[in-house]
């Protein structure tokens, strides 16, 4: 999507729904009253004017993509040329002629290193740390195929955001060996040229990689054939000795000169964007993302925290809650125990679970028994809509 047309849906969407969108502004810090049950929050102006508020709710929606990572490498401090992050790395039109080396062979650093290379750079490297997981644009679109049928959108994303955890990476798993499959000749290309692949954890594929680590693979816009074609040079991390003033020494004793390196190292979580404005203590108490517990349910941003009115933003449905094996008495009673209610629906042969506040025996019961589609319409029926429930 062209920058300028998203930045115009964002004003359209702020003037159509009445939005008071603050611009310029950043959140200072914020301290939670448990008396009071609200917030101070300060808030910065570009003015240089600062302003108090007191909001119940706090919500974070920055993404994963807020804090650099700034890795300490042996010798970086020595290189005489510019070390930038791929956040603030600007434009390869800066680079012209110029020589460069780009840390990391996620999405950044391949795009980082791209668009060096075709903005006339007169030698770009990238460096592997660790396997990366390779897909082409056309195979990445296959967790989505569920949407190009016949049903509506609303069936679809109860279909993504509601299948149990373990099925959920068996479908991927079978998704990520077709995609191998289909982009065999781009892969085994990378191979030759020493490039390390992954398929993700037990082959599960880039979806849970996002889930997990945030990152680590990459949708091939091109890069993958330069590194191919040797247009793109490939160093492994494994065969540096150290960064040095004219760029990076390996092992073997060669030195490669370089202009500008290029950390493309990822970023820090939510959970640190939120430390440096609430604190420690805050902090520690958000449920940490994408965290895998015991009876196998898995605790996304949408979980309610701890900190109860703190509530974290994320793109991918699978971070919501699931059930490993389905309506057992034992899954139903942790998830009790947690304050929530499970209401299902027999979809596919399987059963889609949903959470919803205020478990009753009788729904337990019935879930339990396996009559889950008449639980879920009644619970449903019988309870307010959670837009309306405090988090």
């Amino acid at each position: 999507i062209p920058k300028d047309m998203l930045a115009n849906w964002f004003e359209i969407y702020a003037e159509a729904l009445e939005l008071n969108v603050w611009t310029g502004t950043e959140l200072a810090g914020a301290t939670y009253d448990n008396t009071a049950r609200r917030w101070t929050a300060r808030l910065k102006r570009s003015d240089g004017t600062e302003r108090v508020m007191h909001p119940r709710h706090i919500v974070f929606c920055n993404g994963v993509s807020t804090i650099p990572k700034w890795p300490d490498l042996p010798g970086l401090k020595d290189f005489k040329g510019t070390v930038r992050h791929s956040g603030d790395y600007g434009s390869g039109l800066d680079w012209k002629g110029k020589r460069a080396l780009v840390l990391g062979t996620g999405t950044s650093g391949h795009d980082v290193a791209q668009d060096l290379a075709v903005s006339g750079a007169a030698e770009v490297s990238i460096i592997q740390n660790r396997p990366t997981l390779v897909v082409s644009l056309k195979e990445a679109q296959a967790p989505y195929a569920l949407y190009e049928e016949d049903i509506s959108f609303e069936d679809c994303d109860l279909l993504a955001t509601s299948v149990p955890y373990p099925i959920y990476a068996r479908s991927h798993q079978q998704i990520t060996k077709k995609n191998a499959e289909a982009d065999k000749v781009l892969l085994d290309g990378l191979r030759k040229r020493g490039f390390k692949l992954t398929s993700g954890p037990d082959g599960t594929g880039w979806q849970i990689m996002y889930g997990n680590r945030g990152g680590g693979y990459y949708f091939d816009a091109g890069c993958s054939q330069m590194i191919v074609d040797g247009r793109v040079g490939l160093i492994q991390f494994a065969d540096i000795e150290k960064f040095c003033a004219e760029g990076v020494h390996l092992k073997d004793g060669t030195v490669r000169p370089a202009d500008l390196i290029v950390l493309a190292t990822g970023y820090e979580g939510q959970k640190e964007s939120a430390r440096r404005v609430l604190g420690d203590a805050i902090a520690e108490r958000a449920a940490r993302r994408g965290a895998l517990v015991t009876l196998g349910w898995r605790i996304g941003p949408w979980l309610p925290r701890r900190q109860r009115p703190l509530v974290g933003s994320a793109m991918v449905p699978y971070v919501l809650i699931h059930l490993v094996s389905g309506a057992t008495a034992e899954g139903v009673d942790a998830m009790s125990h947690l304050g929530g209610v499970i209401v299902g629906a027999l979809l596919g042969g399987y059963m889609i679970l949903q959470t919803y506040t205020g478990l009753t025996p009788t729904v337990r019961e019935t879930l339990v028994q396996g009559q889950a589609i008449q639980a879920a319409q009644d619970s449903v029926n019988s309870r307010p809509s959670l837009v309306d429930r405090e988090v």
